[in-house]
């Protein structure tokens, strides 16, 4: 019964560990009671239980499904699902997704860029998703943090564990965004025509000014995901 409506092991998986965690969190006293014997009728509510985890389970199955042919269609299909990687702070971090489109294109000043700094030759972009309302400080939280990614080639030599590519955007998906949430990030990043950025200072102290090669930016951009369609916000 759990396994239909769930085309993917790992989900599959996922949804039998929580049926597993909530069912120790009920009956472990009743389990370790020392007797040995097990009455079965005290487990019996646990079915109703069972029916709204998988039910829940499979609804959001089913919009996270979604959520995933939209990325693929709207960025392109080589999707990791919360990689581990290494930032320049020597730690390790969790990314909802990130989606690499291969090499970059770009002008004769993009190319010099990239020749100069491996951390901008490919087409990256960082996911962060939030359910429900994004909040204004986890919005502008995830656009810093950005900057522990992408080392310069002579840190990329000392610690070859460091993710070596700054993201060319930012995407972040919510049900809701903030009402004032493009006047906060008005506040604090740069922009131009395609929209906000986060410039990769930490390899060029210029990376915020608009002369600058273009590939230096990360472009942000937001999007309501609400009854299954996205719309781009910003």
């Amino acid at each position: 019964m759990i396994a239909n409506g769930f085309e993917d092991s790992h989900e599959m998986q996922a949804v039998a560990r929580k049926i597993g965690r909530e069912f120790n969190k009920r009956y472990q006293a009743a389990m370790s009671n020392g007797s040995g014997v097990v009455e079965n009728a005290k487990f019996q509510d646990f079915k109703r239980v069972l029916k709204q985890i998988v039910y829940n389970e499979r609804e959001s199955f089913a919009s996270f499904s979604g959520l995933i042919n939209f990325i693929q269609r709207q960025f392109c299909d080589d999707i990791l699902i919360h990689p581990r990687i290494m930032g320049r702070d020597g730690k390790m971090h969790v990314i909802d997704m990130i989606v690499d489109c291969g090499s970059k294109h770009g002008s004769m000043h993009d190319k010099l860029a990239m020749k100069l700094f491996k951390a901008l030759s490919r087409e990256v972009i960082f996911i962060k998703i939030f359910e429900g309302q994004a909040d204004e400080i986890g919005v502008i939280t995830f656009l810093e943090f950005l900057k522990l990614f992408g080392a310069k080639d002579e840190e990329l030599k000392q610690n070859p564990s460091l993710y070596p590519y700054f993201p060319s955007r930012a995407v972040i998906i919510a049900e809701k965004f903030p009402p004032n949430i493009l006047e906060s990030l008005s506040a604090i990043f740069p922009k131009e025509d395609s929209g906000f950025y986060v410039g990769a200072t930490h390899l060029a102290p210029t990376a915020e000014l608009k002369f600058t090669p273009h590939v230096a930016h990360c472009h942000v951009e937001l999007w309501q995901w609400e009854s299954g369609r996205a719309k781009r916000i910003a």
